[in-house]
C-alpha cells in the first residue's frame, strides 16, 4: 500500500487534518520512527537569543542589535526552539 504523503510537512499536515476532525491515525512502524526521531531533536535547535549569542564578536551578557539581527536571519531558514 502506497503512503498516503510524500513529505514530512504533508504527513504533519494529514495528521493536523485528521486530529482536528477528531478522527484516529493509524501509523506504520516506519512512520512512528520519523515521527519519534522528529520529537526528540526537536529540543536540539538553540533559542533566537543564544544564536545572537553565539555571533555576538563582543561577546555581550545580553544579545545585541547587530547580533540579534543576523540571529533573525539564521532563525528565519533554520528555525528555532520556541521556550
Amino acid at each position: 500500500m502506497d503512503k498516503p504523503w510524500r513529505t514530512e510537512k504533508d504527513l504533519a499536515a494529514l495528521l493536523l487534518a485528521r486530529s482536528r476532525r477528531r478522527r484516529t491515525s493509524i501509523i506504520t512502524p516506519d512512520t512512528a520512527v520519523l515521527i519519534a526521531n522528529a520529537l526528540m531533536h526537536m529540543g536540539d535547535k538553540p533559542t533566537r537569543d543564544e544564536i545572537a549569542l553565539m555571533l555576538c564578536s563582543s561577546h555581550c551578557s545580553t544579545p545585541c542589535y547587530a547580533c540579534m539581527a543576523r540571529a533573525n536571519i539564521v532563525a528565519a531558514a533554520y528555525g528555532v526552539r520556541r521556550d
